[in-house]
């Protein structure tokens, strides 16, 4: 379906262009009546900062989660059924 069809989505969710591997990712800002746009693929390091300042709430919140989610496997928490799961949504463009 990805080839042929383009996909656009609205959100502050990271999980969809991250887990997604979105191959474009458009942050928009608006200041002093002007928009400002970065685009790119989630493997671009600007757009990277725009997902973990804007969608994960700032660098600190971000590698809090890690510790977090980290400990949660270190001590098994999670079940192993889930861990295996593969998704991965089909997107081509993502405005956040």
């Amino acid at each position: 379906m990805k080839p042929r069809t383009q996909f656009i989505f609205a959100t502050h969710n990271a999980n969809i262009p991250v887990l997604g591997d979105a191959e474009n990712v458009c942050a928009c800002e608006y200041s002093d009546g002007k928009i400002q746009i970065v685009g790119g693929g989630v493997d671009a390091p600007l757009v990277q900062q725009h997902i973990i300042s804007v969608m994960e709430g700032g660098r600190e919140a971000f590698e809090r989660r890690r510790e977090v989610y980290g400990s949660w496997l270190s001590k098994n928490l999670i079940p192993s059924c889930l861990l295996s799961i593969q998704k991965k949504p089909q997107m081509r463009l993502l405005i956040f």
